[in-house]
């Protein structure tokens, strides 16, 4: 029986052929050593042969010479084990993009981390690729695209300031020639050219819907001549012309801009699962005549593409991978959609091993083979040498550098600001969000379930709150959930802390998604606010805490932003200030007022996905005040979570008098005073670009394109002064939510500090029958707690005390006696 041997030679595979027990085999045979790790998220294969993997929890790894080797083990990883995207460079150098420390270099020797202050645009990298001709370096980060060039040893950044549709870029492509392909996450693809500086960007987009009632997000056909969705999710070049794209809704083939895709087979279920169903005013969309019909594809939600000379293999998120012919988009071949784990159906990324075996990185299931690649790039040919330096990081901003970012950002723009527009994102500030978000009012999520919510007005006078609902397309009876995950998470700091449990409870709310089929549309999680006249940004916390758990990875979310007009329902319903009962309205009225929000236009969007290694806050600018409605879209996943909704407004009438009794006692997070500093010690040109940074109130939409470059670099340029503006720094880092080691111990320490003034001001919250899974509470009654000053006891010496300690029932007695000789001389 003829067979595919995998044989190793001291530099890494070789492929060879053979035939089962005829000894005829050109190298022993040898199966690829098991992945240590199995929620990949990406692959690639060095000059030298050997296989390195990056996974989400599991750090990187390198295959050499038949064992794997913890690479993230090394000296100069960054301390996460969240890795998203690897790549290797003409200079042999290993890039790694993580969760929130940016990206790591491997030089052979140690690795260097390079984030916002020394090149990159956010501290989240998604994606990594490497120019074929020169070298250039790019990488999509949650700020925008970021490019290093080794020739020059410089940084450029590109985001929507310089012609980018969004900042959040899923995938990269070069081709040949180096013009540089970007599929967005939420905005479809666009493409620029080496020749023009990647300075002219040409864009295609979907429509975001196809119906005029905005009930279909993609289109009805089952293939056509035009890009059937703008969530992306992988991108490829063949050759020079075919660029190939992976999407939500199928996998399209462009030839010089001319489009033809083809869906997958659970398209038709997604079209009898829109809500109401196929909307009466459709109208097919007219496409080119198609010779030959596309097959269709084992499923819609393509991830992963790598062009061979056999065709184009494609990744699927829950039907493994296929072989498609790339000129009629026949399906030619299938693999791992039958494997007996169902994550490790779902393809990352493909990784071509050099003797020719083409291997997919899995998530839930390791490295697995599914077929072959064409490159027969044998071990101890075109091996790069490797690289002794580092990359250049991006010298600190001088005076110069500050002046004109600071002209730039303070530009007259004399467009109408939008009512509704996305801002930006963080991965790093995670579940430490007190006094950084939601500095007028915070919504934790189903943080006192079953009960309600823990909500924190910090307003006085301002009308700021936030309701929860689920969205109209759900089963009879069906009803938003208050879902607590874990009740007490302290070690996990992608949980929220909540500072009057002093507790990080992993709670969410819920729409029961996991009951509904995949092609159901919905039922959504709504989050409406109310904020009084001015601008204000709102801030959605997901996390994901059991994305590694069955299916739960698949959460793939999309925030629609809307300004709530004509609404037929009173705003303090729209919020859940009053119930609907107190007003006697129907019992289905906001299920009726939710569907008609549906077809009022969306104003922003943004998308939510690979959220399980690092918790996100997704911030929207809003402009004027009313009620907006934030629709959290499940979009064909598992179940709608959402964490948190935090809101702050930006005028310093908003910031005033703040109710800090709210959540806090005498103690409370905050950034030091910088108020001793003198201003001749700070530099002038950084201390003006980052007071125009601060100014909220400029017009257009322009600036907010540049804040957060802008107030880096202005950060940056403190940072040629390390020795006197410590405090300075820790304040603008603070507002920037960049993180360094010691702010994460500072931060760990002003919560618990929190907790242990709320508990000295108020008495309930050292009882462990109020509070049962506080850290630092006494076994006994609030009664008994109130009464123990009296008694001559300190509480805090029965701190985490069991009830049957023999101090605590001593103590009891003392306690008791003195509430019976209290009754008796009321008596």
């Amino acid at each position: 029986m003829a067979c595919l041997l995998l044989a190793w030679t001291n530099g890494g595979f070789i492929l060879a052929s053979g035939n089962a027990g005829s000894g005829n085999a050109a190298a022993p045979a040898n199966r690829l050593p098991a992945c240590p790790v199995s929620f990949l998220m990406d692959a690639v294969a060095d000059a030298r042969g050997n296989v390195w993997v990056a996974a989400e929890a599991g750090g990187v790894w390198k295959l050499e010479a038949g064992t794997w080797r913890a690479m993230h083990r090394e000296p100069g990883f960054p301390p996460t084990m969240n890795c998203y995207a690897i790549a290797e460079d003409l200079q042999g150098r290993i890039w790694v993009g993580t969760d929130n420390q940016g990206v790591a270099v491997w030089n052979g020797e140690t690795w260097k981390t390079y984030d916002q202050l020394s090149g990159l645009l956010g501290e989240r990298v998604f994606a990594i690729r490497i120019s074929p001709v020169t070298g250039l370096v790019a990488l999509a980060t949650s700020g925008g695209l970021s490019l290093y060039d080794p020739a020059g040893k410089t940084w450029r950044g590109i985001t929507r300031a310089e012609g980018l549709l969004e900042d959040q870029i899923e995938a990269l492509a070069f081709t040949p020639g180096e013009d540089l392909h970007v599929a967005y996450q939420c905005g479809g693809v666009s493409s620029a050219s080496r020749r023009d500086g990647y300075g002219k960007w040409r864009h295609s987009q979907a429509r975001w819907y196809w119906d005029r009632g905005q009930r279909m997000r993609q289109p009805a056909e089952r293939c056509g001549t035009f890009l059937p969705s703008n969530l992306c999710n992988a991108i490829a070049v063949q050759e020079e012309r075919v660029v190939w794209i992976g999407t939500n809704a199928g996998l399209v083939r462009g030839i010089n801009g001319k489009y033809l895709f083809t869906r997958g087979r659970d398209f038709q279920e997604k079209n009898k699962g829109l809500f109401g169903g196929m909307p009466k005013d459709y109208r097919p969309v007219e496409s080119m005549v198609i010779d030959p019909v596309p097959d269709l594809l084992p499923e819609d939600y393509v991830t992963a593409l790598f062009p061979t000379p056999d065709g184009i293999w494609v990744g699927f998120r829950q039907q493994g991978a296929a072989l498609v012919d790339a000129r009629t988009m026949k399906m030619k071949k299938r693999a791992l959609h039958t494997h007996s784990n169902v994550r490790a159906r779902w393809v990352r990324a493909f990784v071509a091993l050099p003797g020719g075996r083409l291997c997919a990185a899995t998530n839930g299931g390791g490295l697995l083979p599914v077929g072959e690649s064409g490159e027969k790039r044998h071990a101890g040919k075109a091996v790069a040498t490797m690289a002794k330096e580092h990359p250049v990081p991006m010298p600190y901003a001088d005076g110069e550098e500050c002046r004109r970012l600071e002209q730039l950002f303070r530009q007259p723009d004399s467009s109408a600001p939008a009512p509704v527009t996305y801002f930006h994102e963080d991965w790093s500030t995670q579940g430490d969000w007190c006094e950084r978000y939601g500095i007028n009012y915070a919504m934790l999520c189903a943080m006192n379930a079953p009960i309600n919510n823990v909500t924190y007005n910090f307003s006085w006078g301002f009308k700021f709150s936030v309701g929860g609902w689920m969205g109209p397309h759900r089963k009879k009876n069906d009803d938003l959930r208050h879902w607590v995950h874990w009740v007490n998470k302290p070690d996990n700091r992608n949980v929220l802390f909540c500072p009057t449990s002093g507790m990080r409870t992993e709670a969410e709310w819920d729409d029961h998604g996991e009951v509904y089929s995949y092609s159901f549309d919905g039922p959504d999680v709504w989050a409406l606010v109310r904020v009084p006249e001015g601008r204000h940004l709102v801030s959605l916390y997901f996390y994901n805490p059991n994305g590694r758990e069955k299916l739960n990875g698949h959460r793939d979310f999309v925030v629609e932003a809307r300004k709530i007009l004509r609404s037929s329902v009173p705003p303090k319903i729209l919020t859940r200030d009053i119930p609907i009962r107190e007003l006697k309205l129907p019992p289905d009225c906001m299920i009726e007022e939710l569907e008609r929000q549906l077809a009022s236009p969306v104003l922003a969007r943004c998308r939510v996905k690979d959220f399980s290694g690092s918790g996100v806050y997704k911030t929207f600018l809003m402009n004027g005040g009313g009620c907006y409605g934030f629709r959290v879209v499940r979009n064909n996943s598992m179940n709608t979570i959402l964490n948190g909704v935090f809101l702050t407004g930006l005028a310093s009438s908003a910031r005033k008098n703040r109710l800090m009794r709210a959540a806090y006692g005498p103690v409370r997070p905050q950034p030091p005073s910088v108020a001793h500093l003198p201003l001749k010690d700070i530099p002038r040109e950084a201390l003006s670009l980052w007071s125009a940074c601060q100014s909220w109130d400029q017009g257009g939409n322009r600036w907010i394109y540049q804040w957060k470059r802008c107030a880096f670099r202005a950060y940056t340029a403190l940072l040629r002064y390390p020795d006197r503006l410590d405090d300075l720094m820790s304040a603008w880092r603070w507002q920037l939510g960049y993180w360094t080691p010691q702010d994460r111990v500072h931060s760990a320490k002003m919560l618990e500090d929190t907790w242990a003034s709320n508990q000295e001001d108020f008495v309930p919250y050292r009882s462990r029958n109020w509070t049962p899974y506080s850290p630092n509470v006494v076994s006994f009654t609030v009664e008994e707690c109130g009464n123990m000053l009296y008694t001559g006891l300190d509480w805090k010496e029965f701190r985490n005390m069991e009830p049957d300690h023999p101090k605590v029932l001593e103590a009891k007695k003392v306690i008791r006696e003195y509430i019976r000789n209290k009754e008796k001389q009321k008596k």
